[in-house]
């Protein structure tokens, strides 16, 4: 979805892939209420596993026979190009920015993922509530969730991606920390975090082929990887302090995660804005 999304062309890329990616969060909502339900009354998780293999491979082979947009070469004059300079294509791991965006992303994904895989068992074991209760909890939560990534995208056409996304960081760490300060009332504030918590990955994965401009398959694939790997050791890292420190105590690193992760979005768009004061200084002493 990331890479083909670049494919259209349309106005308001970033508005596309958040709606697109909203579809996830209305189904996620959907399924947490539904799953919450069947567990409360005994349903074998093996056989809801079961139905979600057979669900995965049926899309796995509609997306095989779906059609993509092809990539139009822009077809240039040979006169035009005798004075040019050939671009000279660096490896994306050479450049600094590759990393800030692994970290910016893979540490804004555990706000997100935390939610999904942890936001019951914090109810259940902090406040006594009944994994029924507690996926109804979960689901509004993506419910606000999907709603942020439906509409979420027009507001950031205007305020800018990056800028944007930090302020939807900044947000969504102080909605955790006051959710967890107050404990089982501060349930509500969390959820309403995913309105905030929903633009995050999808609009910083949107700035990729703009930033990245000589490689950006490359650079998405790699940011992507370096992403799952941040994330699934911050995972297993929770299920560690779970362990230890218990549930209360360990929920106190979602919001660290997503602060630590608008640092990272903050240090991105100052690299930005230097390597375009440095691009439009170079353009204007070459029109010398």
């Amino acid at each position: 979805v990331n890479l083909t999304t670049t494919l259209f062309t349309v106005a308001f890329q970033a508005a596309l892939l958040n709606i697109i990616h909203g579809s996830y969060g209305l189904g996620a909502a959907i399924i947490q209420r539904i799953t919450g339900y069947l567990i409360s009354n005994n349903i074998s998780w093996r056989l809801m596993f079961g139905a979600f293999i057979i669900y995965h491979i049926s899309i796995l082979v509609y997306i095989s026979l779906t059609s993509y947009p092809q990539l139009i070469e822009k077809i240039v004059d040979v006169a035009d190009t005798d004075d040019r300079q050939p671009v000279k294509k660096t490896s994306v791991y050479s450049n600094k920015l590759l990393y800030l965006y692994m970290a910016a992303l893979g540490f804004g994904l555990m706000g997100e993922h935390g939610i999904n895989n942890w936001f019951v068992n914090y109810m259940k074991e902090g406040f006594g509530i009944s994994e029924n209760s507690g996926s109804l909890y979960l689901s509004l939560f993506f419910v606000i969730f999907t709603i942020g990534r439906f509409f979420g995208g027009f507001l950031l056409e205007r305020i800018g991606y990056i800028r944007g996304v930090i302020y939807a960081q900044l947000i969504t760490t102080g909605l955790y920390l006051g959710g967890i300060f107050l404990g089982e009332r501060g349930l509500y504030l969390m959820v309403i975090a995913g309105i905030f918590q929903a633009i995050i990955y999808p609009t910083l994965m949107i700035t990729i082929p703009k930033v990245f401009t000589t490689n950006p398959a490359q650079a998405m694939a790699a940011i992507a990887i370096g992403t799952s790997i941040i994330n699934n050791l911050s995972t297993y890292f929770l299920g560690i302090l779970n362990d230890n420190v218990g549930v209360l105590k360990t929920f106190y690193m979602l919001p660290t995660w997503v602060f630590i992760s608008a640092l990272f979005a903050i240090l991105i768009e100052r690299h930005v804005k230097a390597n375009q004061k440095k691009e439009a200084l170079a353009i204007g002493m070459g029109d010398r």
